[in-house]
């Protein structure tokens, strides 16, 4: 009997059995203070935006916040931010998929067994930043290295992902990131059920949509 197959957003299939690190954390944020100001209609230039500092403490926790939950969504990076990828072999096909595009940059190195750290640099193969996920391929008639992997995370990828800085987010997703300031700025510390939060939700759905990658996986 064939196994049963079905589609999941690629960031929910990265807990099961992925091995991934956050090397560099992005710098900057999809939102600015600014910005967050003005939608919550806390200031209404960005003078006023600039003097009203009160809150800046949370609304700074509230972007952080946000911009995770959207990534989680969609599975998806937005600022360019560096990963450590391990795998515990090579794959039977000719192709390892990156996670959390858009790919910027990927290198892979490998550690043999008896070898001190990833000494062994893979040459062999292309990476491919159009698709989505991105992906490393073998390049024609090579094959993955022979000899014996170490036993615990031989295979090392590190890779660059994000869209760029905040200038290069869609608007979509920046968009969806407001609103979902908003619903946490509103709603602090409550459990809120009712028509504002089904809006505010049905609404970043609907922004969302078309970013959301999706794996599927036997």
């Amino acid at each position: 009997m064939a196994a049963s197959r079905s589609w999941r957003v690629l960031s929910e299939r990265i807990g099961e059995g992925m091995k991934l690190a956050l090397k560099t954390a992005p710098t900057s944020e999809p939102v600015t203070k600014d910005d967050v100001k003005k939608h919550l209609r806390l200031a209404t230039t960005t003078a006023e935006a600039t003097a009203y500092t009160t809150e800046d403490d949370l609304l700074d926790r509230l972007i952080a916040t946000a911009r995770i939950i959207t990534e989680q969504e969609i599975g998806r990076k937005l600022i360019t931010q560096t990963m450590t990828y391990y795998l515990d072999r090579w794959p039977d096909r000719r192709e390892i998929r990156i996670p959390y595009p858009p790919l910027q940059s990927a290198t892979v190195a490998y550690r043999l067994e008896g070898d001190d750290d990833y000494a062994n640099t893979l040459s062999t193969v292309d990476v491919d930043t159009v698709s989505e996920p991105g992906r490393i391929v073998l390049q024609p008639n090579e094959s993955w290295p022979s000899g014996t992997l170490y036993s615990d995370k031989p295979i090392k990828i590190e890779f660059v992902c994000g869209y760029g800085d905040a200038d290069d987010v869609p608007k979509g997703i920046k968009s969806a990131i407001l609103l979902r300031i908003e619903d946490l700025y509103e709603h602090r510390g409550e459990v809120v059920v009712g028509l504002t939060v089904s809006r505010i939700d049905d609404a970043v759905d609907s922004l969302l949509r078309s970013y959301r990658i999706w794996s599927r996986f036997e």
